[in-house]
C-alpha cells in the first residue's frame, strides 16, 4: 500500500478515536453521577481511545505528509457525527449529510493526489511562525474582549496544531522498522518530545479558558480550522512539502466541511452540545 495513502488511513481513524473517545469522557463524567462504576468505565475506555489516537497520528506523521495527516483533522468530526446519530440517537440534518460527504471526499483527493517528495527543513520558520501565532492570538485575546472566547479557542486550536509539526521534526530520529521498544526508546529520550508534549498540554488547558468566554458554537470552528490549517502550513513552509491544486481545494473543502459539522443541532469537539 502507498504510504501516503497509509499514513492518511493511521491519520483518519486517529483522529477519529480522539473526537469519539473526547465525547466517550463527557459521557462518562456525566453518568457518573448516577451510575458510578459505568461512568468510570466508560471514562477509562474513551480516554484509552484519545491515547491511541496519539499513537496513530504520531505514526501517521512518521511515514507520511505532515500537510495531509494534518488535513485529516476534519474526519474526526464525521466520525463524531455519525456516532452521535447511532449511538447518541442526535438529528443529523440534510445539511450535515452533505457536509459529510464533502468531508469524506475531500479526505480521498488530499490522499489520492498526494506524491511523494524530499522536504527540506527550515528550522527559523518553525520558531518564527510559532512566536508569530502566539502573539497575534495573544494580542487579539487582550485587545478584542467581546471576541475572547473564540481567540482563546482558535489558540488552543493552533497550540495543538502546532505540535504536530514538532512530532514531525521529531520523526527525523525515529526508524519504525526496529521495533516497538526502541520505537518508544527514541521518543522519550527525544529533548523535541518535551515541545510537543508540552504544547499539546497547554492545548488542552487553554481549551478550558476558551469554554468560559464563549459557547461551543463560537469555539469549535475556529478550534478546528487552526487544526487542519496550520500543520498544512507548517508543512509547506517549515519542512518544504508541496501540494497540488486539488489537494489545496480539497483542504478548503475539508474546511468548510468541518465547520458545517460544528454548528449548530451537529456534534461539538469534546462531545459539547449547545
Amino acid at each position: 500500500m502507498n504510504t501516503s495513502i497509509l499514513a492518511a488511513m493511521l491519520a483518519v481513524i486517529g483522529y477519529s478515536c480522539l473526537n469519539v473517545g473526547q465525547a466517550g469522557q463527557k459521557i462518562g463524567l456525566s453518568m457518573k453521577e448516577k451510575q458510578p462504576l459505568r461512568g468510570w468505565l466508560a471514562w477509562v475506555f474513551a480516554t484509552t481511545a484519545t491515547a491511541v489516537s496519539f499513537v496513530l497520528v504520531f505514526i501517521a506523521i512518521s511515514i507520511g505528509s505532515l500537510a495531509v495527516v494534518g488535513a485529516m483533522a476534519g474526519t474526526g468530526l464525521v466520525s463524531l457525527t455519525v456516532f452521535s446519530g447511532l449511538v447518541l440517537k442526535e438529528r443529523i440534518r440534510l445539511i450535515t449529510v452533505v457536509a459529510i460527504i464533502v468531508v469524506v471526499c475531500a479526505a480521498a483527493v488530499i490522499a489520492l493526489f498526494d506524491q511523494e517528495q524530499d522536504s527540506s527543513l527550515s528550522v527559523g520558520w518553525l520558531y518564527v511562525i510559532l512566536g508569530g501565532g502566539v502573539t497575534a492570538y495573544c494580542a487579539g485575546i487582550l485587545l478584542a474582549p467581546s471576541a475572547r472566547g473564540v481567540f482563546i479557542g482558535g489558540f488552543s486550536g493552533f497550540l495543538g496544531a502546532y505540535s504536530q509539526l514538532f512530532q514531525r521534526l521529531s520523526t527525523d530520529d525515529v526508524d519504525l522498522t526496529s521495533g516497538a521498544l526502541d520505537f518508544i526508546a527514541t521518543v522519550a529520550t527525544n529533548p523535541i518530545t518535551l515541545i510537543w508534549v508540552g504544547l499539546s498540554l497547554a492545548s488542552m488547558v487553554v481549551v478550558q479558558f476558551a469554554y468560559r468566554h464563549a459557547t461551543a458554537i463560537r469555539i469549535v470552528p475556529v478550534f478546528t480550522a487552526n487544526f487542519i490549517l496550520i500543520p498544512v502550513i507548517g508543512a509547506v513552509v517549515v519542512f518544504g512539502e508541496r501540494l497540488q491544486f486539488a489537494q489545496w481545494i480539497a483542504i478548503a473543502a475539508m474546511i468548510a466541511g468541518a465547520v458545517v459539522l460544528s454548528l449548530p443541532a451537529a456534534p461539538r469537539l469534546n462531545g459539547v452540545s449547545e
